[in-house]
């Protein structure tokens, strides 16, 4: 299976790629904020019933481990894998970011991940929207990390109000 999203950034490329060529160890918290929040989603998507909580999975610590910088085009890209011990409820993760340039003024930073397809079938709706959730949460931590505000996305506004 494949994910992918993005965050637009009102910054230049050299000031964030600068971040990330310098040190990408504040990569790992990110990470485990944004397991927490797709697990906070699995638990929600589930319904009613008996909810797996903090303390019924496995060890639940977060591995992210980034591997070497390297150009692409006019960007860069980061190589990662995030993995959860136990993975009971989560795909490990094996992805990339990718820093690029818009413009002279902007900069996107896109997140594509890969992971096995969750058996059994009736968890993969499940597993997908938590697996999309936490990319989001990974790149809206980048953001963060990075002083940048999110520009909020139509999806995240709710729906349109009456005309």
């Amino acid at each position: 299976m494949f994910a992918r999203d993005f965050v637009d950034l009102e910054r230049p490329f050299a000031e964030v790629a600068h971040r990330f060529v310098t040190d990408t160890t504040w990569l790992a918290p990110l990470a485990e904020r944004a397991v927490r929040s797709a697990r906070a989603l699995t638990t929600r998507l589930a319904g009613p019933g008996p909810a797996v909580g903090p303390d019924d999975r496995p060890d639940g610590s977060v591995r992210c481990t980034a591997g070497p910088v390297r150009t692409a085009g006019a960007g860069i890209l980061i190589p990662f894998v995030i993995a959860v011990a136990g993975g009971a409820d989560l795909p490990r993760l094996v992805g990339e970011l990718e820093v690029a340039p818009v413009g002279h003024r902007h900069t996107q930073v896109a997140c594509n991940v890969n992971y096995r397809r969750p058996t059994p079938a009736g968890i993969r709706p499940r597993v997908e929207r938590a697996v999309a959730g936490g990319v989001r949460e990974f790149l809206r931590g980048i953001a963060e990390h990075l002083d940048l505000p999110v520009p909020a996305r139509p999806t995240d506004r709710g729906p349109p109000g009456p005309p």
